[in-house]
């Protein structure tokens, strides 16, 4: 080749050298893109999986898995992944708004849907109704017949009532054993007929288990337009309350000093958080031993001022506080203070406290009470815990075992308000405690009411009988503690034996000049 022709042939492939490249570029260039887009749908796969319980937004969600299905199209793999995450995300969602057992819809759902209906009616100013259903005593046939039982007999109830409702109304589950119906167009729909048609189709016996059960429901009614959905239903809860105190199995509706009562708890919840606990004082119930005329004891009772409303009774702001959540910090700050006072007495002397039913659910109840014991030097024996009747209700098996450890750290357990007729006797039988206290109602009725005698009496001898120390509460005259004594009750406490005082009064009261010499 000549020289001639090896310049041309270099001269040709030096003009083809930037085209080569520029295609070179562009091929690495469009594999490069072809690779990134692979990956595209498994890394927005990952993420879904990975964010699938915080994704809040559904309509996002459901544009994201259609972009991801379409970008999956090629890969029959990624495919089966994004139909794994869409089911997924299917049954999250359900379980987000509806409740698994009854498949109805939860509260959260429930109010959700509330709202909006209460949102329309108040465009055209239509009252909306709400039932609120409450299943009583199907915790007792769980504890009876199985949990199996109690879930069937839930699910019995949900077919029954639903199918007395018509079109338009809906049923949610808000509560472990309470349900919800609204009724949207209350002005032609009369909701008492449907609350009323609900308890007749409740009437006859349901097949759970092989057994026949009518459990007994009672039902609160409100209505309302322009107001929130949780407003509504705190409403209904409110006539749910009166039906149950009298005597349950019926309908009774919302009144309108009802609604004084709900700005009350309203204002009581809002002072007792924002005064805390310190603003909670305490005062000193002397339990006397009937067979010496001794103090055995000192009852804390808990006594609050509101800035607004003056002296509450205990029973209202401490149901408040049960509700709200404030009881156990509450209770913890007072029983710390009640403590200190209590390391000062005589070590025979003993300290009574409160328990609420919320506290017994507490798995840490029974630490933390040692704690608060060893911090102040109390020994646990010198501590009597009162619990009332009405804990025993419900989750008796929880109950029962918080007494149970607090027993065995030491401290004792009354049953307080004994009578009333929460508690069952064979409750005794498997639930041990130390002391029974009869109630004041009894104890007021002594010498003017048969019954009441009889009760008394009936009492103390049960009491004797199991090993227990009884107490009467609420002793005023002369006369009952006559009775009391002649019957063999072992201790008391009341107006008659005097008012409760402060701390700083006690020592008086024990006798003693100086408080250090109680040490």
């Amino acid at each position: 080749m000549t020289v001639a022709a090896v310049a041309s042939n270099e001269a040709d492939r030096s003009r083809r050298k930037p085209k080569d490249m520029l295609l070179i570029g562009a091929l690495w260039l469009l594999v490069s893109v072809a690779a990134c887009a692979a990956q595209i749908p498994a890394m927005l796969a990952g993420f879904l999986l990975d964010h699938a319980d915080s994704a809040g937004d559904d309509v996002l969600f459901l544009v994201m898995t259609s972009a991801l299905a379409l970008l999956a199209y090629v890969d029959r793999q990624r495919a089966d992944l994004v139909r794994q995450v869409a089911a997924r995300r299917v049954v999250e969602l359900r379980l987000r708004r509806y409740d698994p057992l009854t498949g109805l819809p939860n509260r959260k759902f429930f109010c959700e849907r509330l709202n909006e209906i209460l949102r329309q009616a108040s465009t055209y100013d239509e009252p909306v109704a709400l039932l609120l259903l409450h299943l009583d005593g199907i915790d007792a046939i769980s504890d009876v017949h199985g949990q199996r039982v109690g879930d069937a007999v839930l699910i019995a109830f949900v077919a029954r009532a639903t199918s007395v409702l018509r079109r338009g109304m809906f049923m949610g589950r808000i509560e472990r054993h309470a349900f919800a119906v609204v009724v949207p167009d209350a002005a032609h729909d009369i909701p008492s007929t449907f609350a009323y048609r609900i308890l007749g189709a409740l009437a006859e016996p349901m097949q759970a288990g092989g057994l026949a059960i009518v459990p007994t429901v009672s039902i609160g009614l409100a209505q309302g337009t322009d107001i929130p959905g949780e407003q509504l239903i705190r409403r209904a809860d409110w006539a749910l309350r009166r039906a149950k105190a009298e005597g349950g199995a019926q309908v009774h509706s919302f009144e309108p000093e009802m609604d004084q009562q709900l700005r009350r708890r309203a204002l009581i919840e809002r002072e007792l958080r924002d005064a805390g606990a310190g603003a909670v004082t305490l005062a000193y119930q002397q339990v006397v031993q009937l067979d010496t005329g001794n103090i055995c004891g000192f009852e804390a009772l808990a006594r609050w001022r509101s800035p607004s409303l003056g002296p509450v009774p205990a029973d209202e702001f401490i149901a408040v506080a049960e509700e709200c959540g404030l009881i156990g910090e509450l209770s913890d700050q007072l029983l710390r203070r009640a403590c200190i006072e209590a390391a000062r007495w005589p070590a025979v002397v003993s300290l009574t406290f409160n328990l609420s039913a919320t506290q017994l659910r507490d798995p840490g109840l029974t630490d933390r009470l040692l704690s608060i014991l060893g911090d102040a030097g109390v020994d646990p024996r010198r501590l009597e815990l009162d619990i009332k009747e009405s804990a025993l209700l419900g989750d008796g098996d929880i109950a029962a075992s918080a007494i149970a450890q607090l027993r065995a750290a030491g401290m004792r357990v009354a049953l307080d308000d004994f009578g009333m007729g929460y508690a069952t006797l064979s409750q005794l039988l498997t639930i041990r405690i130390d002391k029974l206290k009869i109630d004041r109602l009894f104890v007021a009725g002594i010498g003017k009411d048969p019954h009441s005698d009889a009760i008394v009496r009936v009492t103390i001898g049960l009491a004797r009988d199991l090993g227990l120390t009884a107490v009467a509460e609420g002793v005023e005259t002369a006369a009952q503690l006559a009775l009391l004594r002649s019957e063999g009750c072992h201790q008391a406490q009341g107006h008659f034996f005097g008012l409760a005082v402060a701390a700083s009064e006690i020592a008086g009261l024990l006798g003693l000049l100086h408080t250090t010499e109680l040490r």
